[in-house]
């Protein structure tokens, strides 16, 4: 396991009564896993039921909420089961996906004229028949070209990256594209009350000059621009003359590439440190909120990226989190729980 730490036999200093509710067969279910990731990685849910007569089919809608006793649950997931499959020890395995499965599993060759990001992201969920629950506008695009080389989940990260935005799914299954770490700390890990194993991981930076440059219209002007068509790039490039350049055709005005540029810096600031937090079953987390780390080596506020509740009647309910530091690296030390 990343960090040399092991999920499922993490000892979570927790007392507290957990719950489980998938919509009826949760007194069958041995245990539960729902992957919450950013995308282009998919969101995942996998149900371990003990018997070998399940109520689940390939095509059934499911949902999965946990939470405690004396707090209620949390809705996590809503999905489609993906498939059913029964093991030799007559165990009922049932795996699901949410909107990003079917995002995924969908390309199309289409063209969009003077549209801005957001609504390209919004019509491209609309063909997979996923709700668009909130989505940045982003930056205006001329002309913009989704071809079947890259599958629709792809092409929506691509545009929501043009602003900094991350790609995620709410827990009715909705689409959501939103800059992360924007809102308050959703919840507070404290070293020896609620943290069963943590670690911090500092990296170099891969790159250390970027440049990002757009094509067509020169500068500010957009399409009073003239001549439409530049062959020198340099009115709408931002970063370090000489830096690693990333050349997108489809921004064409010198705002589109300076934002996408911010975006590539804070995408590098995320690279130089890492988290891994094993908690007592966190059910309001999910990938793109604040969390809290109340440690000496590891004190901080972090953005989630991917969240992994875990269920089971054995181990109860545990949560392991994976995050960037809020705001960059800012010279993090490293440390180990």
């Amino acid at each position: 396991m990343p960090f040399g730490i092991d999920l499922f036999n993490s000892s979570a200093p927790a007392t507290r009564r957990p719950v489980l509710d998938l919509g009826g067969p949760e007194s069958a279910c041995a245990q539960v896993r729902v992957a919450l990731r950013m995308g282009p990685a998919l969101d995942t849910v996998s149900c371990v039921l003990a018997t070998s007569q399940s109520e689940f089919a390939a095509g059934d809608g499911l949902t999965v909420a946990m939470g405690y006793a004396d707090s209620g649950v949390e809705d996590l997931f809503t999905g489609t089961v993906s498939s059913v499959s029964t093991n030799i020890h007559g165990q009922t395995i049932v795996t699901a996906g949410n909107g990003g499965e079917a995002l995924a599993c969908l390309r199309i060759n289409q063209s969009f004229v003077d549209m801005s990001a957001g609504d390209i992201i919004t019509d491209l969920a609309g063909r997979a028949g996923v709700d668009a629950a909130e989505i940045a506008a982003g930056p205006d695009l001329p002309f913009y070209v989704v071809d079947d080389r890259a599958h629709l989940l792809d092409h929506i990260a691509t545009l929501a990256g043009f602003s900094g935005a991350d790609v995620t799914f709410d827990a009715g299954g909705g689409l959501v594209c939103a800059v992360s770490g924007e809102t308050p700390s959703a919840i507070a890990f404290a070293y020896a009350a609620s943290i069963a194993a943590g670690c911090l991981q500092r990296s170099i930076p891969m790159e250390t000059s970027l440049q990002s440059t757009g094509e067509g219209a020169a500068g500010s002007d957009g399409d009073d621009a003239w001549p439409w068509i530049v062959a020198d790039s340099g009115s709408t490039a931002s970063g370090d003359a000489g830096g690693r350049v990333a050349s997108v055709g489809a921004l064409r005005s010198a705002d589109a590439v300076s934002g996408y540029h911010e975006a590539r810096i804070a995408e590098q600031a995320r690279m130089t440190g890492a988290v891994v937090i094993d908690a007592p079953g966190a059910p309001i987390l999910r990938p793109g909120n604040v969390f809290t780390v109340e440690h000496d080596a590891l004190g901080g506020e972090y953005v989630a990226a991917e969240v992994i509740h875990f269920y089971s009647k054995a181990a109860g309910f545990l949560t392991r989190v994976y995050g960037w530091r809020k705001g960059g690296s800012g010279g993090l030390p490293g440390g180990l729980l």
